[in-house]
């Protein structure tokens, strides 16, 4: 199967593990449920609008939102601004997954549990977009293009 995958800078990845091992911690002590790790920490972009646009290097902002949780998925939302374009959708950039789906009352604590990381938006200068070549037990990135994207600009009184 081939993919297109955006892969963060490795500053931006080692902000986004920390992440994860603290909700997947905090997540089994309030809840006794078990998140398993995903690695390689990438997000699967599959508007055929956003491919184009990594190529022509028109996407002018990345922004990893807080953590949600959805069914037996845990995943950070990522954000992309394309030049000329709306504010596109949100794709899943999945960091974790549990073996079993939660009752209702874990699922209810962990909702709480990601509020409380609903302040952990993170920005993303620099990442990687290229094309993932996936089989059954590897993977392989082909055509990867740096992307850096301008620095938001301070607004001064």
């Amino acid at each position: 199967m081939i993919q297109t995958v955006l892969i963060p800078a490795d500053s931006t990845t080692a902000a986004i593990r920390c992440l994860q091992k603290e909700f997947i911690k905090k997540a089994a002590q309030k809840t006794n449920l078990l998140f398993i790790p995903r690695f390689p920490l990438w997000c699967i972009l599959g508007d055929e609008d956003y491919q184009a646009a990594a190529g022509r290097k028109q996407i002018t902002g990345c922004t990893i939102l807080p953590i949600k949780i959805t069914g037996q998925k845990l995943y950070f939302p990522v954000r992309l601004s394309v030049s000329g374009k709306k504010s596109g959708p949100d794709f899943q950039f999945i960091v974790a997954e549990s073996q079993t789906i939660p009752a209702e009352s874990v699922y209810t604590t962990l909702e709480a549990l990601a509020a409380d990381f609903s302040d952990r938006e993170m920005p993303s200068r620099v990442f990687r977009i290229g094309t993932a070549k996936f089989t059954d037990t590897e993977w392989e990135l082909l055509n990867a293009v740096w992307v850096k994207t301008a620095p938001k600009k301070k607004k001064y009184r």
